[in-house]
């Protein structure tokens, strides 16, 4: 590298203030450099050089390199097109005096290049996204004399198409990013959360298989508990779609009855001469009360939702079992059973011995609760028949009530 000599005309002064923040901007991530001030200020040319370098490379990966290795000027208009691309406001617009400004800034001078410094590590995250764009932005503009083969203006052309492509898509990107509920490296972490609990899950089956491979009882027990488990959750699903049928039948009787209110006003209005204007009124009234027992169905839907998150949410965090808390409750169910059995042994027992068993009779009652229970599920089912049936009715009822009202005041009735 060769001395620089003075520029005053290129000489941007920093305070001291300033070059502090480059220091402690270095210091930070993603750089990291754990540099002191005096480490900073004792950089000779080709370090200070070197440095800015490795600053744009990590805003643009094909910047990597080290400048030792090239000639000045090879160096030089490399890092000016960088700073071309980035509209660095410090090059001099007139192309002599930009000329010059890269020769000192080829050269390692401070005066030229703390200022590069303070503008790149100020602005870093905008510069970031300018210079991800600025590689499929760059303007290609042959000289006129090429542009009359119509295979290169068609090639351009499409060079110029494809880049309005790409800005729409970037920013149609940058909007929907903008408006996500949640960031995306917070779904990333999510994710990978659970992915490594997947893993460790799949890890315990496979030990707990390992360890309980030589057991006689171990598939029987594996079915029966992966049955219990799948029956547990169909059970759950059942009761919620229960829940919801419980909730359409009620929104649908109340529809009901409030249908036939209305069909009852519009015959005591149609047979008592009432004018257009009362019946477009009273169409209004019926309007804003629906509108209001909606709004109350909503806003209890709404909670009952978000009880539903709350609950879910809660099993989610709740502590995942290790291989010790597995063993320790399959042995708790193994002396359960255990403690069953002889219970019920004992008890069969006794009774015989008094010759008053009322075992059966239990059972007995037990098959009798099941039958009423397989029969209330029928009367149910055709209730839910019923429901049906009532809704079509509903609704041809409906049909006629806005036939009604369409002849009394040219007007549909709303649902």
């Amino acid at each position: 590298f060769l001395t620089p000599i003075p520029f005053p005309q290129y000489a941007l002064c920093l305070t001291m203030e300033e070059i502090q923040r480059i220091v402690a901007r270095l210091n930070e991530p993603p750089f990291n450099y754990k540099l002191r001030l005096v480490d900073f200020d004792e950089k000779s040319p080709a370090e200070l050089l070197q440095l800015l370098n490795d600053i744009f490379s990590t805003m643009d990966e094909s910047m990597k390199g080290d400048v030792r290795d090239e000639e000045d000027v090879t160096r030089s208009s490399r890092m000016g097109n960088f700073l071309l691309m980035l509209k660095c406001p410090l090059l001099p617009p007139d192309e002599g005096r930009r000329q010059q400004f890269m020769e000192q800034f080829g050269l390692g001078s401070k005066n030229v290049v703390y200022p590069v410094f303070h503008w790149a590590l100020t602005n870093y995250e905008k510069l970031c996204k300018k210079a991800y764009l600025g590689k499929y932005l760059v303007r290609i503009e042959p000289p006129q004399e090429f542009m009359q083969d119509e295979t290169l203006g068609s090639l351009v052309e499409r060079y110029k198409e494809l880049q309005q492509e790409f800005k729409t898509t970037h920013q149609t990107f940058d909007q929907s990013k903008a408006t996500m509920s949640r960031p995306g490296a917070e779904l990333r972490a999510e994710i990978q959360q659970l992915e490594d609990e997947r893993r460790q899950l799949q890890d315990r089956i496979e030990k707990l298989k390992g360890n309980n491979r030589n057991e006689i009882a171990f598939p029987a027990m594996l079915a029966a508990t992966s049955a219990m488990r799948q029956e547990q959750d169909e059970e759950v699903r059942l009761q919620e779609k229960m829940r919801e049928q419980r909730h359409l039948l009620d929104l649908a009787e109340q529809r009901f009855h409030e249908t036939q209110r209305r069909l009852s006003a519009l015959k005591s209005s149609a047979t008592g001469g009432h004018s257009a204007e009362a019946i477009l009124k009273e169409l209004q009234k019926d309007v804003q009360e629906t509108a209001k027992v909606i709004r109350g169905d909503m806003a209890g839907e709404r909670n009952r939702l978000q009880e539903t998150i709350d609950r879910l949410e809660r099993q989610r965090l709740e502590p995942s079992r290790s291989v010790e808390d597995v063993e320790r409750m399959r042995a708790q169910v193994r002396q359960l059973e255990r403690q069953k059995d002889e219970l019920r042994e004992s008890v069969e027992k006794a009774m015989n011995g008094r010759g008053d068993n009322k075992l059966g009779m239990f059972r007995q009652h037990a098959n009798m609760a099941a039958a009423k229970l397989s029969q209330k599920e029928e009367e149910v089912e055709s209730r839910l028949k019923d429901l049906n049936k009532s809704r079509a009715e509903v609704e041809e009822l409906e049909a006629k009530v806005n036939d009604i009202a369409a002849a009394a005041g040219g007007g549909m009735v709303g649902p």
